[in-house]
């Protein structure tokens, strides 16, 4: 997320040096979007911020960015102008400029709101098929047995 009231991805990467040295980890999964949309971030602020994140991790470290989940608020913009649909996009084509495994979250929970706790952040039915998912795609490159 980029820095807002909250610190965002910029502060984020001392964080995963320190685990990574810590616990020597093997890979991350990053999944941000849907807050930055929702604050009404500039989408190309997002995808400067988001690469010098991913510039900044450990090398050894894998890394899979994943695009947001689906929403029924996609095609509604934020105060830029940027729709919620623009965001996986962006985070596409930086994850992939920079060498790093894209996952399509919007593969990762059915689209139902059934699935979400406000329209947006999966509740647990949401969160079991995302878990599922994630499982899957981490075999299926290697990272999990």
């Amino acid at each position: 997320m980029t820095d807002s009231f909250f610190l965002g991805m910029d502060h984020a990467a001392p964080a995963v040096w320190l685990l990574h040295g810590l616990f020597g980890m093997y890979g991350l999964v990053v999944s941000l979007g849907t807050n930055d949309w929702g604050a009404g971030v500039d989408l190309e602020d997002f995808s400067r911020t988001y690469r010098a994140f991913l510039a900044a991790l450990p090398p050894s470290l894998h890394v899979a960015c994943m695009g947001m989940t689906w929403s029924a608020a996609e095609a509604t913009l934020n105060t830029k102008g940027n729709s919620m649909d623009e965001f996986p996009d962006a985070i596409r084509a930086t994850c992939t400029a920079m060498g790093k495994v894209y996952l399509d979250g919007k593969d990762a929970i059915p689209h139902s709101s059934e699935y979400f706790r406000d329209g947006f952040h999966p509740n647990d039915r949401g969160h079991r098929f995302m878990g599922a998912f994630l499982v899957h795609r981490l075999r299926e490159l290697g990272w999990l047995e």
